[in-house]
């Protein structure tokens, strides 16, 4: 980055209609800065996040905590719908710790900030996904609390069981290299086997390294990829549907159909009529 300072945000001005929550659709914030609350942040899409002097790759499905003190800005999100942002008073947060631990809110201030940070699985963030429809969607501002307040609480407790399982191990580089050419659309349309034979391993040794750091088979994160990508396609596109099924490797429209609703839980027509419906 070409110029690095830092600024301290009006705490005021950015907890919004006093109910703590920032929602973010483009992830991309390239000044480094603090605040004088806490934001928890859960990352749907791969982002740089540049903290406290280090500069790391965040991957999808991923929560992190920031603390007031702590420097930081995200660059290079992949996709539209980067992170749900959380901000939350000091003082709130205090008062939700103390229902899961009296001692969490301390352990998180003299934390490294490595162990704020918790990779979920896939399902989890459906559930975020989810819980982040529910609160844009109501008109009633105390549902959108009650809401906020219930998904706050949930990542607490992930934060909790971070800090007292431990460091996680970090990914091997050819999972990273892997999950690079498995996001990339260019690919789609590949023999998954032949597209991960360069990594300098075997398809089972791949397949059991993404098992083990990734929560899932290479196969299940590619079909991952791909639907993620065609309902950006359905929401920001007027490529009709058997474009989109094509354009993300799919051998015909019914297997699209398909494995888009048993993922997404409704089918691609009945999404892109409900994203017309909401906007």
């Amino acid at each position: 980055m070409s110029e690095t300072y830092c600024f301290t945000a009006d705490e005021k001005e950015n907890i919004q209609n006093d109910y703590g929550c920032d929602f973010n659709t483009n992830s991309n914030y390239p000044v480094l800065h603090n605040h004088t609350f806490f934001e928890l942040t859960f990352f749907f899409a791969v982002t740089t996040h540049h903290i406290n002097g280090r500069i790391c790759q965040v991957e999808e499905n991923t929560l992190v905590l920031l603390r007031p003190a702590d420097i930081h800005c995200l660059t290079d999100c992949e996709t539209v719908l980067g992170h749900l942002n959380l901000k939350i008073s000091c003082d709130c947060l205090q008062t939700l710790c103390q229902y899961i631990d009296r001692e969490l809110y301390p352990a998180l201030l003299e934390a490294d900030d490595r162990q704020l940070s918790v990779v979920t699985p896939p399902e989890y963030g459906h559930r975020v996904r989810k819980a982040l429809d529910e609160i844009l969607f109501t008109s009633s501002k105390k549902q959108k609390i009650i809401s906020c307040k219930f998904l706050v609480a949930d990542f607490l407790r992930l934060l909790y069981d971070r800090l007292c399982n431990g460091v996680q191990k970090p990914m091997p580089k050819a999972v990273e290299r892997g999950m690079k050419l498995l996001r990339d659309p260019s690919n789609f349309g590949a023999n998954i086997t032949e597209l991960l034979s360069g990594l300098g391993y075997s398809y089972m040794q791949i397949y059991r390294l993404f098992k083990e750091t990734a929560g899932r088979t290479p196969n299940a994160f590619f079909t991952e990829q791909k639907l993620l990508y065609a309902a950006n396609l359905l929401n920001y596109t007027n490529y009709n549907i058997a474009q989109i099924a094509n354009l993300c490797g799919f051998a015909s429209q019914p297997r699209f159909d398909t494995a888009f609703k048993k993922y997404h839980g409704v089918s691609p027509r009945e999404y892109r009529r409900e994203v017309s419906r909401r906007t």
